[in-house]
């Protein structure tokens, strides 16, 4: 993959478009308003689904490689502690 393919993000701007993203921030004025708290067994269904409907990668370099090969971006989250919350 070239680099000019490669699109990195750093830590905070990826989380920061994700919450963008999930509240739907700019898209109009009620969606300012917060949204209701979801409850633990919704979240961890969120979780599931999240976790083993996408395809996650421990290795960078195999992620170039199977995303030039499919002709798909990256994209790169970095974080710390587990998805599920137990940290």
């Amino acid at each position: 993959m070239t680099k000019t393919k490669r699109f990195v993000f750093s830590s905070t701007l990826a989380i920061a478009a994700l919450v963008l993203q999930s509240f739907n921030v700019g898209s109009d004025s009620a969606s300012l308003c917060a949204k209701t708290v979801l409850n633990g067994e919704v979240c961890s269904a969120n979780v599931h689904k999240l976790t083993s409907e996408m395809t996650w990668y421990k290795s960078l370099s195999k992620a170039e490689a199977d995303a030039e090969r499919e002709g798909k971006l990256i994209v790169w989250v970095h974080m710390l502690g587990k998805i599920d919350g137990s940290t």
